[in-house]
């Protein structure tokens, strides 16, 4: 599997994941806040900021180079996947520099409503939360 493709599969699941998982916008610090902010980037299409809570230096990032501008364009290109419908973010739970959250999330894809739970993990790098790949 060449590196544009492996990055195209990377990107796809974080864009399933955030299409899956709307969220608020900003309230606060912690691991819930930066999940909210990286959806609502997601809810927005906002790429440049939904890509700059992706933790890129993540291990299974390793050897692929990854960079921004490739999730960016990437994401861009993406975009037309669906829309997020609405969500609940269930439960999260820091330990340390880790965390999860669990979220609910309804999205329209196709003209169909389908209703989804997934589990972000994050990481806190430099006093500020990541979303690591949910692949």
């Amino acid at each position: 599997m060449n590196r544009r493709t492996v990055l195209m599969a990377v990107l796809a699941g974080l864009l399933l994941v955030a299409m899956a998982l709307p969220a608020v916008g900003c309230g606060g610090s912690g691991a819930e806040a930066a999940v909210q902010d990286f959806m609502d980037a997601s809810k927005n299409k906002d790429c440049d900021k939904m890509v700059s809570y992706i933790d890129l230096e993540a291990p299974e990032f390793s050897g692929l180079g990854v960079t921004k501008e490739a999730l960016v364009a990437s994401c861009n290109d993406s975009m037309d996947l669906g829309e997020v419908v609405s969500y609940k973010i269930v439960n999260v739970t820091e330990d340390g520099d880790t965390a999860t959250a669990e979220v609910e999330a309804t999205t329209k894809t196709n003209g169909e409503e389908s209703t989804d739970s997934t589990t972000f993990k994050l990481v806190k790098k430099d006093g500020e939360w990541k979303v690591g790949p949910s692949f």
